[in-house]
């Protein structure tokens, strides 16, 4: 831990020369990814070891966007040092909490930030309020995109926009004598033939809510719906979202390609 408040501090040192500091404090788990945002573009960033960074940094409409978890937990606080290239250095501090409420992070001018968190508190819950609503009341609507193995159905049944989120909503039925443990579940762009040779590596990309567990079981004879709600993507005409389902106890991985024209060219949701 000295070692790690030391190399904190002259790596403090070394960036702060001539820049504007702007210091801050986020909160993150193991079960729900946090995301930093902040303006300007990144172009370094160093992070303690408990944190996992989920995606690459990507500027998107002005702000730069940093999606991380915690690797598991932890008592003290982490660090993670920014430089953008508006020559400004970050250096935030990150807390481990259990429950988060809003997984959002703006890094901005103080005197901007009570009213940006309180618009992105009323922005979450909106989120998260649809989420919970597809996942209860929406019929399924896809019927031929599915795997089906080891007598376990999963299916991507609806794909849903409102408001520049897309919510995915899957379905997972349990047809053998066994319970089903999920570890986890993936979402990764990739080329249609995974044997291909190619040099455009697979991106992930992460929700910003989901209902339910991140682990899920699914009893003998029982089915499960899950929805997660995404910051509204498009995927190139050939590439793929392939969905992976991970099974706890096990190296197996369940999946599913979806096709980019179900991803481009949403279903609008009403209530």
């Amino acid at each position: 831990m000295n070692k790690l408040i030391i190399f904190l501090t002259i790596l403090s040192n070394a960036y702060c020369i001539g820049q504007k500091v702007i210091k801050d404090t986020i909160l993150v788990n193991t079960s729900i990814n946090s995301q930093i945002i902040l303006n300007g573009e990144i172009i370094k960033l160093d992070m303690s070891n408990n944190l996992a960074l989920l995606q690459d940094p990507l500027l998107n409409k002005g702000k730069s966007i940093i999606t991380l978890a915690a690797e598991k937990e932890f008592n003290n606080y982490e660090y993670i040092n920014i430089i953008n290239d508006k020559n400004e250095y970050f250096l935030i501090a990150v807390k481990y909490q259990k429950t988060i409420a809003n997984p959002f992070f703006f890094i901005e001018k103080k005197e901007l930030t009570e009213m940006q968190n309180n618009k992105n508190n009323l922005i979450l819950n909106k989120i998260i309020d649809k989420a919970n609503k597809i996942n209860l009341k929406n019929k399924e609507e896809l019927q031929r995109l599915f795997c089906n193995e080891n007598n376990l159905l999963i299916k991507l049944v609806n794909v849903l926009s409102c408001d520049d989120v897309i919510y995915l909503r899957l379905a997972i039925e349990n047809l053998s004598a066994y319970t089903f443990y999920n570890e986890g579940i993936n979402f990764k762009i990739s080329e249609y033939d995974s044997y291909k040779k190619t040099t455009s590596p697979e991106e992930i990309i992460t929700p910003i809510y989901y209902t339910g567990e991140k682990e899920i079981s699914v009893k003998p004879r029982e089915k499960k719906y899950i929805t997660y709600a995404f910051n509204a993507f498009k995927i190139p005409k050939n590439r793929i979202l392939k969905i992976g389902i991970l099974e706890k106890y096990s190296t197996k991985e369940y999946s599913i390609d979806i096709n980019a024209k179900y991803i481009n060219n949403p279903k609008k949701w009403e209530e």
